[in-house]
């Protein structure tokens, strides 16, 4: 594993299309600006950081220092300027979150650092690099606890319930779904390895644990790009939100297969790494 540092390498440089158009759509909803002033108003990230923290285990280059290298190497490769801590939690799911506006936390889940080569775990680390760098954490922070909020002020509100209507909803879950689009690439661009990305993609679709070993990436692939996508019209808007709570990584697998087979992945990696020679 040896992943080379991007040069001159720029956010906007490999954000996907379709995060664009959501991101977009999502600005102009109404009720977006209120419930992100409320959200600061009532100290929502500080709660979240306390909870998180007060669960984990920090990562040093003393406690789990082969992680904590790999942290420092998606920073260097994604030339990210702001420094990040990172943590560990007991779960067992296989992809991280990152947290903190000011100062970012990235988490990862227990079974990921346990079960995952340094490559996806590089990947992981590079997907939430990507999030912080297009700064998403806002964003995802509100969805991360909106369901939980509107359910707990439904009664007794804090001001929030009445700034949320349908249309905020469902345009802020599909930008939260079209930004994992975006944070694909960061994680590509980072762990630089196509194979480990999609042994990813095949263990968060279902591969069983006990069949890792032998997983097959030319059927998978073949699989993903079987994979056609339904409409994106209102009620299907509202019928992924209902049912949305899966990793949805066939879709993204195909997103990201598409943009390394049109070859502007291979162009943008060519071009930074170009940046760094000269």
């Amino acid at each position: 594993m040896d992943p080379r540092t991007l040069k001159g390498l720029k956010p906007e440089m490999y954000c996907h299309p379709l995060e664009m158009k959501a991101m977009e759509n999502l600005r102009k909803t109404k009720g977006l600006q209120m419930l992100v002033n409320k959200f600061h108003e009532i100290g929502l990230e500080q709660h979240m950081l306390l909870q998180y923290k007060s669960n984990c285990i920090k990562v040093t280059d003393q406690v789990f220092s082969d992680i904590h290298f790999l942290l420092g190497k998606a920073r260097e490769i994604l030339q990210v300027p702001v420094n990040i801590e990172l943590y560990i939690q007991r779960s067992d799911k296989l992809e991280g979150l990152s947290i903190g506006v000011e100062n970012p936390v990235i988490i990862l889940p227990s079974e990921a650092v346990d079960q995952l080569s340094y490559q996806e775990l590089l990947f992981i680390l590079g997907r939430e690099m990507g999030h912080l760098a297009h700064q998403h954490t806002l964003y995802k922070e509100i969805g991360l606890i909106f369901p939980d909020l509107m359910e707990a002020f439904s009664v007794v509100t804090l001001g929030i319930s009445s700034l949320v209507s349908a249309g905020l909803k469902y345009a802020l879950y599909n930008w939260d779904r079209m930004s994992e689009l975006t944070a694909d690439r960061a994680g590509l661009l980072t762990c630089q390895d196509e194979d480990a990305v999609f042994s990813l993609y095949a263990k968060l679709a279902g591969w069983p644990p006990g069949h890792w070993s032998s997983i097959n990436l030319t059927e998978f692939k073949s699989q993903v790009k079987s994979y056609k996508a339904g409409p994106q019209k209102t009620f299907d808007k509202v019928m992924n939100y209902m049912l949305g709570s899966n990793s949805w990584a066939m879709a993204r697998a195909k997103e990201l297969l598409i943009w390394i087979e049109d070859g502007s992945y291979e162009k943008l990696q060519r071009e930074s790494l170009a940046k760094g020679v000269d």
